[in-house]
């Protein structure tokens, strides 16, 4: 499995600002998936220098930490692969 996770608003608790006050919980969550073999990407809409640096103050090691991309091209007219690509809230990341 492949996981794309946000850093402002999903691990931390301001969707606004950078360095917003780290959820823990959600941390440890994404930290228990790498472990256990999953493809972790971070990325923030705060570029991939804040994206490596809160990687690293938090001890995440993900396949890479990178901003969000202002465009993309891919052959699909959605970013979305049916059956593929699946949104999930950060309240639900749990143990």
């Amino acid at each position: 499995m492949t996981i794309f996770c946000d850093i402002d608003g999903t691990l931390t608790d301001d969707p606004e600002n950078k360095w917003g006050n780290p959820i823990l919980d959600r941390i440890d969550y994404i930290k228990d998936k790498i472990n256990e073999g999953e493809t972790v990407l971070v990325w923030s809409g705060n570029g991939t220098k804040y994206a490596k640096q809160f990687c690293k103050k938090y001890g995440i090691n993900p396949v890479c930490a990178i901003g969000k991309p202002d465009i993309y091209y891919d052959d699909k007219p959605k970013i979305r692969a049916p059956g593929k690509m699946v949104h999930v809230w950060p309240e639900e990341m749990k143990k």
